[in-house]
């Protein structure tokens, strides 16, 4: 797939989709996101399906009318992936093992003190 750089709009468009995380309709889209425009949404996803990041997936009912389901034909990360070398990619990678080992500690230690300090008698044991 070509590299494609979406508006401000487009990638909010995008976001909505991919956080609903599953086939929905145009008006799936603007109840999840209510700040969108109707005439906005309409042209961004036909530029979006031109771009080839939203396929159409379906076809369900909103209130009487038969409408189209949109799924992504992309995913976040593959998405973002695109902009980044494979050395970017690594070192992003180790960045976020280092800061999820921090975190899940931090956790831990909060919910469970105890729990902590148990593990450093057994460690000693």
């Amino acid at each position: 797939m070509k590299t494609v750089v979406l508006s401000r709009k487009e990638f909010e468009i995008m976001v909505t989709i991919w956080n609903l995380n599953r086939p929905a309709s145009f008006n799936d889209i603007l109840e999840a996101n209510p700040e969108i425009n109707r005439n906005t949404l309409l042209a961004a996803l036909r530029k979006l399906q031109n771009y080839g990041m939203v396929k159409v997936a379906g076809f369900g009912y909103h209130k009487n009318s038969l409408t189209r389901l949109f799924e992504s034909s992309i995913s976040m990360t593959k998405y973002f992936s695109q902009f980044m070398t494979n050395e970017q990619k690594k070192q992003m990678i180790a960045v976020l093992n280092q800061e999820l080992s921090k975190s899940s500690d931090e956790g831990l230690a909060a919910i469970a003190p105890e729990t902590k300090e148990e593990e450093k008698v057994q460690d000693l044991a």
